[in-house]
């Protein structure tokens, strides 16, 4: 009988070695990372029409678009309009190695990148009321910044803006 139970010991073991992948598969969402361009909300906050509704100020880096209150495109590098914007959300998006989002990240986290684009974009010096750019000049710009926070329990396109040289 004692022979029958030593038996039964390591068969519980590979029970519980079996059982324990799993579970630990279970928990390893909790560090798991996806591409922040598949994630659904930062696909629509990208949209320059959606950004500010989202809680982003992405159109207080494009020239032509109204930024949200409280922002203001004075004093700011644009991009010259939202088809350079949106060049330089397709190259975030192509790129390999992705930008990576955190599944269940803390409120406010951020996932940023720079990329090695080149603009001629506009630098902002007078705004109106509304913070929208009424005088400015162009310049020259090498990178592109884009920072995704999440915001409302939800991951967000928060700003992305051209950097001079």
């Amino acid at each position: 009988m004692i022979h029958a139970a030593s038996r039964r010991v390591p068969t519980a073991r590979r029970v519980l070695t079996a059982l324990a992948v799993p579970l630990a598969l279970c928990a390893a969402p909790a560090f798991a990372q996806v591409a922040c361009t598949n994630i659904n909300t930062v696909q629509i906050s990208s949209s320059p029409l959606m950004n500010n509704e989202y809680g982003g100020h992405l159109n207080a880096h494009i020239r032509g678009q109204i930024p949200p209150p409280g922002f203001t495109q004075y004093n700011r590098t644009l991009f010259r309009d939202a088809q350079d914007w949106n060049e330089a959300y397709n190259a975030l998006a192509a790129q390999n190695p992705p930008l990576y989002c955190a599944q269940n990240p803390q409120p406010g986290a951020e996932a940023a990148r720079d990329l090695p684009i080149q603009f001629f974009s506009y630098q902002c010096t007078a705004a109106n009321a509304a913070g929208v750019c009424t005088a400015g000049r162009e310049i020259q710009t090498n990178t592109v910044r884009v920072v995704m926070r999440f915001i409302d329990r939800r991951w967000v396109l928060y700003t992305a803006y051209p950097i001079p040289r």
